[in-house]
């Protein structure tokens, strides 16, 4: 039997390792933590890239109000955020009446999307986005997205700075299919190791390991979704961009993936049930050498698995 159990945890292991590569984001709710980013280098074609785009696109629930290949954009309904009763957040493509107004209140979402304080009662929110692909050489394609959000002020609408929470899981997700997600998907979608839940990645500072404030809020969350279903494990990769060398970025993650797993240990998770691992600066999200590529690269990136297993911690 310890043999049986100790094949099925390699299994697990090789197959995540390999899954790393290629790493799911989620791209609905706002609940990332901040990235800002005016574009993203990705080293593919313009057509991977636009497909990639347009799929991640197909998932955010959101009309396309046009798509253009030619010209390399994707523009989406203006729309407006509201939070009907005991409902989650809903998306419509008119003013919210004043009947659907009257209960709600999106603060929380604004909260986390966008660059306020405040926490007083909003009714709903208006939000646009505008997607432009831009072809640099053959295999180099710059995505660069406009993300919009603007709060009700009397009888108007007051623009909010993003956090770039948003922005920062759709480059993720683009990332996450042109590294071959959706195979690995193919392959595990009838595995008993597969969870088909999908948990937040966060993201660091330059060369630290301190759980930021934004991240707490997105780990919280996390933790939530592993309370609901005592039934998943959790497999922690974390990575640092290509500044530093490789020891150096190896001992970083590492730090980076304990602060994570201390961190959802301190919310009630059981150390038993997350598996930590080192990636260093391989398996990048982004290229290039802007402030906001590296960002994409200093991350925990957390992958929800079924407890077929013993739970085991790789130290």
């Amino acid at each position: 039997m310890k043999k049986l159990f100790k094949n099925s945890f390699l299994v697990l292991v090789a197959l995540f390792l390999f899954s790393s590569c290629a790493p799911q984001v989620a791209t609905t709710g706002p609940d990332q933590i901040y990235a800002q980013q005016n574009s993203v280098e990705y080293v593919n074609s313009y057509n991977k890239v636009w497909d990639a785009t347009l799929t991640s696109a197909g998932e955010l629930n959101w009309d396309i109000e046009k798509a253009d290949k030619a010209s390399g954009t994707i523009h989406f309904k203006d729309s407006y955020i509201y939070s009907p009763r005991s409902q989650k957040y809903k998306r419509l493509y008119l003013v919210p009446t004043q009947a659907q107004a009257g209960n709600s209140n999106v603060a929380p979402y604004l909260l986390k999307v966008g660059k306020i304080d405040e926490s007083s009662t909003l009714p709903f929110v208006k939000e646009n986005l505008s997607i432009k692909i831009n072809e640099l050489s053959s295999l180099k394609t710059a995505v660069g997205i406009d993300y919009g959000v603007s709060k009700v002020d009397g009888a108007n609408y007051k623009s909010v700075d993003s956090r770039g929470s948003f922005e920062s899981k759709l480059y993720s997700r683009i990332g996450s299919i042109l590294s071959g997600i959706e195979e690995v998907k193919a392959v595990t979608s009838h595995s008993t190791l597969s969870s088909g839940v999908i948990l937040y990645d966060v993201f660091f500072d330059l060369a630290s390991y301190e759980i930021t404030e934004d991240a707490k809020r997105v780990l919280v969350q996390n933790a939530q979704i592993l309370k609901n279903d005592p039934e998943l494990n959790v497999v922690i990769f974390s990575y640092a961009d290509k500044r530093g060398d490789n020891p150096y970025n190896r001992r970083l993650a590492q730090n980076r993936s304990q602060a994570t797993e201390r961190f959802l240990v301190l919310q009630g998770i059981s150390h038993k049930r997350l598996i930590t691992l080192s990636r260093g600066e391989t398996n990048k999200f982004a290229y290039g050498r802007s402030e906001d590529e590296y960002q994409l690269n200093r991350r925990s990136h957390l992958i929800a698995v079924k407890a077929t297993a013993p739970p085991l911690v790789i130290k």
